[in-house]
């Protein structure tokens, strides 16, 4: 494995940091175009090429010179017709696969509060479904936030490569889809907040959900729209006792950057807004 050659493309840098500790022949780097990793690479002075045209890419890696290709964040779907025999292409993804396919896992895992972490496994023509070769767990817990478990789950990744390393990227099984997988991509929709639908838990978990970026969980209130950063379920029972009675679906107490509503279980409600607006 010492005198092997690698090559990388993605936009995420932990993995490759984890191959420069070992001391990892990297040939060649590719980067997606504003990434991480490619501030991560502009930082530390390295060469690399920006990710661009779709088929210059795919050229590019038919003439590189390489025995490992690993994947991490990379967002092109490659062809089958770039596999040879020859090299090895490997792929990191954030979840425990086969659950949590898609573009979002890290998100998802907190919507639906599922076991995540990080899989390490052969490329194939599927996506994300090649033979697993070593897997790092992350259980989950309410104190996870997507921003949370995004860190951790770089983490993961780099150890699941690690592992995968060790074993010479030798697969330990294949691919089995079980009744209970789930393949998750984000939508807008999935941001929305309904009071007369979601319970203080799957609003929780909305919230936390999609609590990095630009994204946000939002709530309609009488045709007021908010965007939440916290959510708590309120237990004071002198706030149960003046406002148990009260209709569900209301601005109930607005104050500071605070919006105290009742969904229809009864359950009240404290937001943490970022911002109002009308509707």
């Amino acid at each position: 494995m010492e005198n092997k050659k690698y090559a990388f493309a993605g936009n995420r840098a932990f993995v490759l940091q984890r191959m420069r500790e070992l001391g990892i022949n990297i040939v060649k780097i590719w980067a997606v175009r504003g990434s991480y990793l490619e501030r991560y690479l502009d930082k530390e002075g390295l060469e690399y090429s920006v990710i661009g045209v779709r088929e210059k890419f795919l050229e590019d890696i038919k003439t590189t010179d390489f025995d490992f290709f690993i994947s991490n964040g990379l967002p092109i779907i490659l062809p089958e017709e770039v596999f040879c025999n020859r090299k090895k292409f490997v792929n990191i993804h954030p979840s425990l696969l086969p659950d949590l396919r898609g573009r979002d896992p890290v998100p998802g895992a907190i919507l639906y509060r599922r076991d995540s972490g990080a899989t390490c496994h052969l490329m194939n023509k599927g996506i994300d479904s090649g033979d697993i070769i070593a897997q790092v767990e992350i259980p989950y817990s309410d104190d996870l936030d997507a921003g949370l478990l995004y860190q951790l789950s770089f983490r993961a990744e780099a150890d699941a490569f690690e592992a995968a390393y060790d074993k010479r990227f030798l697969p330990v099984r294949k691919q089995s889809l079980r009744d209970t997988d789930i393949y998750y991509s984000y939508q807008p929709t999935d941001m929305d907040i309904d009071l007369g639908k979601d319970t203080a838990v799957s609003i929780a978990s909305k919230v936390k959900a999609f609590s990095t970026g630009n994204k946000g969980a939002r709530i309609c209130v009488e045709d007021r729209i908010f965007s939440c950063s916290d959510v708590v379920c309120l237990q004071n029972p002198y706030i149960k006792e003046q406002y148990g009675k009260s209709p569900w679906g209301k601005i109930l107490l607005q104050y500071e950057d605070r919006v105290v509503a009742k969904n229809i279980y009864n359950e009240l409600l404290k937001f943490t807004i970022k911002y109002g607006g009308g509707g």
